[in-house]
């Protein structure tokens, strides 16, 4: 079962409250997909954990690894990345396209 965001962010206000370094992952603009990913984001932790969603878990590993360098080095600057979702991918994820 998909977390909703209050699950994920409640996570991500323990991972504060316990003094990790946490860094975030957010879409801020995309073309050609629909369904219910505005709310959607994924965090990383200092200790490696992870929580959240993108996409529906088509550009998590890509993410995952920019969050990962992110939380490694705390004075690294925020960066934008592009991610391409396949049309399978999309599909399997249940991303309509249109």
């Amino acid at each position: 079962m998909e977390q909703t965001i209050h699950e994920t962010a409640a996570k991500v206000r323990g991972w504060l409250g316990a003094g990790h370094q946490v860094a975030f992952a957010r879409v801020i603009d995309r073309t050609g997909f629909s369904g219910d990913t505005e709310a959607e984001f994924l965090a990383c932790n200092d200790a490696g954990e992870t929580t959240g969603n993108l996409l529906r878990g088509t550009v998590v590993e890509a993410s995952l690894a920019a969050l990962r360098e992110i939380v490694a080095e705390p004075t690294a600057a925020s960066r934008v990345l592009s991610a391409q979702v396949k049309m399978d991918q999309a599909v399997g994820a249940g991303l309509s396209c249109g």
